[in-house]
């Protein structure tokens, strides 16, 4: 199939093809896999698919698809409608003077600071539909939601998106929030100048060049 994307089961004994456009980036699907009879449910990223019950980032090359092998598609959600004009900031902050900070370093109405949803598809929805200017999380399920959503955009609308973690990460270890694609890290245990960092930091992945070329 011209264009299409190749996918493996998580178990190595099955693989199948996905048309270009189905599901759609950031959308997701499943299929059970005749080799481990495991119902397997996947996103669509911009490079392959993540399984959901894996967590493993898998693309091309794989074995050839089983013929007629069709996934199924399940529709997301429509995104949360926010205030026309404002930079969305999409938030995952589960301590409150962070969240108090965040606001003050970019108020109403030029930002509209928007909580995670609870349902995982909601937050694909949102980072896909909404294209945020900013994501702020603390290391957890929620924050790993939204990054997963994050990898799925394509380079231009990446790039254009900042992602900041807060906390401790791996024992302290922030490389580990480097790795899952965060462009800072801040250390949630310094409660001085929250609000002044916050806003360091937008200020410094603001200044960094564009890696595309203007259209």
């Amino acid at each position: 199939m011209t264009g299409g994307t190749v996918i493996t089961c998580p178990c190595g004994g099955h693989a199948l093809t996905l048309a270009p456009d189905k599901p759609p980036v950031g959308g997701r699907a499943a299929f059970t896999c005749p080799a481990c009879g495991m119902r397997r449910t996947f996103t669509r990223t911009a490079t392959g698919a993540v399984f959901e019950d894996a967590g493993k980032a898998l693309g091309a090359p794989s074995p050839a698809p089983a013929a007629g092998q069709t996934p199924e598609v399940t529709p997301l959600p429509d995104p949360r409608p926010v205030p026309p004009g404002a930079r969305l900031i999409l938030v995952a902050l589960g301590d409150a003077p962070w969240r108090q900070a965040l606001d003050a370093a970019f108020p109403a109405p030029a930002w509209h600071a928007l909580d995670a949803a609870p349902e995982p598809d909601q937050n694909r929805a949102d980072v896909a539909g909404l294209l945020p200017a900013m994501v702020v999380a603390t290391d957890g399920p929620a924050a790993r939601e939204l990054l997963d959503a994050v990898g799925a955009l394509t380079g231009r609308q990446r790039e254009r998106l900042a992602v900041f973690l807060v906390g401790e990460f791996t024992e302290g270890d922030a490389t580990a929030a480097f790795a899952a694609g965060a462009d800072a890290v801040l250390d949630g245990r310094v409660a001085e100048n929250i609000a002044g960092r916050l806003a360091a930091a937008w200020e410094r992945r603001s200044a960094l060049p564009s890696l595309f070329t203007a259209p």
